[in-house]
């Protein structure tokens, strides 16, 4: 079902997490070298605390399912129990760990009835029936809102695709459903956060929500198929290509990005204005002993010294797009 895994893999986090800049990945693999404005970023964390309870939410709706142990350094074994699952038939599998070649991903929910499977990615995200996925304008990409969503599920579908080519794979996002009803309180007392051994963090619902799901009330979460919009993000039509990588379509992307991360190679930066939001931006007061990646991307770009960051930057300026009549600019007394 799969290649032998390798030490480093690219997952469906770090994907997502370079959709806009793939350099960042670099970074991001190596915290204890390189400062993150995330690293400390409390609401984030809640985010986070939040996403666990809704996917720990969404698994009470499927009581015949199987969960995966997590295995942080024996991606193998779950791999092996994956698929020791699936051979028994239809089932139900939470976390379902499947690789193509350095690409590894666990699905939140796998679902397989005959030769049909359903990849599900549970996301906190909100969605109503007027929810739009993509823009009203010629040629109809993802909405930035969206795109980290339905890239993340695209990324899992290719994964479970190239492993299952003799199943038919389809693509869901299961979304807080902002149409329904809470029809009982304190919902979120039925689950407890805490970590395990490796500081991984982790909900458990309590007994009575796992042998009683009726307690939690009407549904909350919705489900939906988001198939033919993965479908487009996969023959390259989700969005303008923003990284020459990308640009050669999605199997070259995600097995290029592979590479870099098993290779420990840092794909060459690129100037533009992802780098105003960039998380490692970081006020070299606030280094704590680290690097700051955003100078070292303009220092190896720009060939930039030290001093050079002391001057105000031009992207300070609300519409900086880098270039100002026929030249680039980067300092704000340049303008």
């Amino acid at each position: 079902m799969t290649n032998m895994p390798q030490t480093q893999t690219l997952s469906k986090s770090s994907f997502v997490h370079c959709l806009e800049c793939p350099t960042k990945l670099y970074y991001k693999l190596r915290p204890k070298t390189y400062k993150s404005l995330n690293d400390d970023n409390e609401f984030l964390a809640a985010l986070a605390e939040g996403g666990i309870q809704v996917g720990e939410l969404a698994k009470l709706y499927y009581p015949e399912g199987v969960e995966i142990p997590f295995q942080r350094d024996d991606k193998p074994a779950m791999l092996l129990d994956t698929a020791k699952v699936m051979a028994g038939g239809d089932c139900v599998i939470f976390e379902a760990a499947f690789q193509v070649e350095r690409a590894f991903a666990l699905v939140d929910i796998l679902r397989v009835k005959g030769s049909k499977v359903e990849v599900i990615e549970v996301k906190s995200k909100s969605y109503s029936e007027e929810t739009q996925f993509l823009g009203k304008r010629e040629p109809h990409y993802v909405t930035s809102e969206w795109q980290k969503y339905l890239f993340d599920v695209a990324f899992q579908t290719w994964i479970v695709r190239k492993c299952l080519p003799n199943h038919h794979v389809v693509a869901k996002l299961s979304l807080a459903d902002k149409d329904s009803v809470s029809t009982m309180d304190r919902v979120h007392q039925h689950f407890r956060v805490s970590e395990d051994e490796s500081g991984r963090k982790q909900v458990i619902p309590t007994q009575e929500a796992r042998q009683h799901p009726d307690v939690l009330g009407a549904k909350l979460l919705k489900e939906v198929d988001v198939t033919h919009m993965v479908d487009d993000i996969l023959e390259g039509k989700g969005r303008k290509p923003k990284l020459a990588l990308e640009s050669e379509g999605f199997d070259a992307w995600v097995l290029g990005l592979s590479d870099a991360v098993a290779n420990g190679t840092k794909i060459e930066p690129v100037i533009g204005q992802a780098c105003k939001g960039c998380e490692y931006r970081v006020a070299r007061a606030k280094l704590d002993g680290l690097q700051s990646g955003f100078e070292e991307c303009w220092s190896q770009k720009l060939g930039w010294k030290e001093q050079d960051f002391e001057d105000p930057l031009a992207m300070e300026i609300g519409q900086w797009r880098k270039g100002v009549g026929a030249q680039d600019v980067y300092k704000m007394k340049e303008v």
